[in-house]
């Protein structure tokens, strides 16, 4: 088999996925695609990465985007700990998302992503993207949300720089 025959079969699979789980694609249905590639991408490559001069030469300008607009929002915390984090806003007032650290925060970020779409446990409401990630033990990995059009943009330029 292509490996493009390959990548449809995949993106054809994660949409099934979608639909199993909300007939409404927890809000997402336009960018299903975008994720489908972005979750390509992270298996393909951007998992692999254990240095941020790494990520910023591969994808200079989606590092771009995470330093401006995404990597204030951001907060590592323990697993069981995140949503009492986030709720009680004890991690400070810019802090909307926490996730449990496993490499360097923006491979940490995308790790989470993916796990969230692959599983269908991220929705879109409003102008934020609500994630919830959970471990093997099914205790929260990462919690809150991320500012939809930032987010959005840094997909598509991870997905323009591959």
């Amino acid at each position: 088999m292509a490996e493009d025959e390959t990548v449809s079969y995949f993106i054809v699979g994660l949409i099934g996925t979608f639909r199993i789980m909300d007939k409404r694609y927890n809000g997402l249905v336009g960018d299903l695609k975008t994720m489908a590639q972005f979750v390509f991408i992270y298996e393909k490559q951007i998992r692999f990465i254990n240095k941020n001069q790494e990520f910023q030469e591969l994808f200079p300008d989606a590092y771009r985007n995470y330093e401006q607009k995404i990597k204030k929002h951001l907060r590592y915390d323990k697993a069981g700990y995140l949503k009492e984090a986030i709720l009680d806003k004890k991690v400070g007032k810019d802090t909307t998302l926490a996730f449990t650290k496993n490499n360097i925060m923006i491979v940490d970020l995308c790790r989470h992503i993916r796990n969230a779409i692959c599983h269908a446990s991220l929705y879109k409401k409003r102008d934020k993207l609500f994630i919830e990630d959970m471990n093997s033990s099914q205790v929260a990995s990462s919690f809150g949300y991320i500012e939809y059009p930032a987010i959005k943009e840094f997909f598509v330029a991870i997905i323009r720089e591959f």
